[in-house]
């Protein structure tokens, strides 16, 4: 299977409640494997040397739930360690990963033990650099910008932002950006996704009054404009850490008011982004567990690739509506190159 990005999802417990998730809400059958049989910190460790031996170019996106919460800190901090070592075990040089962490958990002592332990590439939710419509919202976007210009201070080599544009934040991106980059940090823009069904299990489906408080307008088309025009400029310009592209900024109105894409259309395969439930079991993708996919296990692979690949397919036919996910953007662009790693370690799409 060619696989530019594995997403381990380390455990489905958070310690936040914002308003447009649910991977923390055990509400079906089909997930609650993945609340009952969480593989924890060793099986993670077996998990990622499999596919690092398979996989080793592969990019890591490690999240949850709260990733840093998969174990109490010292077992979370051993498998900051265990990755920076993976890199000596297996062939490709270091490994190369983001943990994608709300940040509320942090202290100056665990930011400086993470560091200490080689943590290469840390992401956090960072919406406004105001307060916004949700409570957790504003409360991981504070926390994720202070613990992302203090890791810069502390010397991780990489830090980024990931900002989810809705019609309360979007025309501030520009000045995140801004500031982001003269502290260090890369931006990277998504839109705001929901469940389009019973089992995608991300997001939480969006109601109607959300939808008219989130969601863009026709009126909104001006202000968006002059904020993509802004984005583009800044992206040409090369001066800005600014983690997108063109075809994303230029699809993103699109999205904000309520479209969708589909990763089949743009040429990519569910395999191409392998996902990795709590439970070890593989997932359709980032945003849908599925039916059939589950039923395979991380080291079933390489054995069962073609049943995987099959099982893959069937449940994006039969479950999947599309998304918002912005990473299908730089990913199409990878696969363009061929050559997605680049120095930076969460950087895989930014050359």
């Amino acid at each position: 299977m060619d696989v530019v990005i594995i997403n381990a999802l380390l455990t489905r417990r958070c310690n936040l409640r914002c308003s447009y998730c649910r991977i923390y809400k055990n509400y079906s059958p089909e997930v609650a494997p993945a609340f009952e049989n969480e593989i924890g910190v060793e099986g993670w460790k077996e998990a990622f040397r499999h596919l690092r031996q398979l996989y080793p170019s592969a990019f890591f996106c490690i999240f949850g739930g709260e990733p840093t919460l998969v174990g109490t800190w010292e077992e979370f901090l051993s498998l900051v360690s265990f990755l920076t070592d993976l890199g000596g075990e297996t062939e490709g040089g270091p490994a190369h990963y983001s943990i994608c962490s709300n940040s509320v958990i942090l202290t100056e002592e665990r930011a400086r033990q993470l560091v200490d332990a080689g943590l290469l590439s840390w992401t956090a939710s960072v919406d406004s650099l105001s307060d916004v419509f949700d409570a957790s919202v504003s409360a991981k976007s504070r926390k994720g910008a202070y613990w992302l210009r203090r890791f810069k201070e502390l010397g991780l080599p990489d830090a980024q932002a990931t900002v989810v544009l809705h019609k309360h934040n979007y025309r501030e991106l520009p000045e995140i950006v801004k500031v982001m980059t003269h502290w260090g940090v890369w931006v990277e823009p998504t839109t705001l996704d929901w469940s389009l069904g019973e089992h995608y299990d991300f997001a939480e489906p969006l109601n109607e009054m959300a939808a008219s408080d989130l969601l863009l307008t026709p009126e909104d088309e001006g202000d968006w404009r002059e904020t993509e025009r802004e984005l583009k400029e800044m992206l040409r310009s090369g001066r800005y850490l600014l983690y997108t592209t063109e075809e994303f900024i230029d699809t993103a109105f699109h999205m904000m008011r309520g479209g969708v894409v589909r990763c089949a259309e743009m040429g990519l395969q569910p395999w191409n982004f392998l996902c990795v439930d709590a439970d070890g079991k593989l997932r359709l993708c980032y945003r849908i567990r599925g039916r059939h996919t589950p039923k395979f296990s991380v080291f079933d692979i390489p054995g069962r690739e073609g049943e995987i690949q099959e099982a893959m397919l069937r449940d994006r036919d039969e479950l999947c509506h599309g998304c918002r996910w912005e990473c299908l953007f730089p990913a199409k662009e990878a696969f363009k190159r061929r050559g997605f790693l680049s120095r930076s370690p969460s950087a895989w799409g930014r050359e």
